[in-house]
């Protein structure tokens, strides 16, 4: 028994399953492949809306929300002075981008949430 049969067993029943002659070649099944090809189509889907989402997330958090990203991003200047942990003075904002990144984030989660309500509401 060769060292890639015993290390990994299933690929050499998919190979006999699917009548390949060639132990090295790994030939999967229609419907695997099928279903193969449907997973790396909803993948890049997947990827390219958020990717979208996040690119839309930027604007939205700056401008419709800068008020609010203002305030978190004192507040937690606030904090860090306080504590030692960071030095924020009027001219450095330390956090100013970790708040931005975090509050992107939670806006692409709800973009994306959004989106697949609105989408998954049309096929019913």
């Amino acid at each position: 028994m060769n060292t890639h049969a015993r290390i990994f067993p299933f690929l050499n029943e998919l190979s006999h399953s699917a009548g390949a002659p060639n132990k090295s070649v790994v030939t999967f099944p229609a419907k695997r492949q099928e279903g193969l090809i449907m997973l790396y189509a909803k993948l890049k889907n997947n990827i390219l809306i958020g990717l979208a989402c996040l690119i839309a997330s930027f604007f939205i958090v700056l401008f419709p929300l800068g008020g609010l990203l203002d305030y978190l991003s004192q507040a937690s200047n606030d904090f860090l002075n306080r504590t030692g942990l960071g030095f924020a003075d009027g001219e450095a904002d330390p956090s100013f981008l970790w708040v931005l990144g975090g509050m992107m984030v939670v806006v692409t989660v709800l973009l994306m949430f959004i989106i697949r309500k609105i989408f998954s509401l049309k096929r019913a």
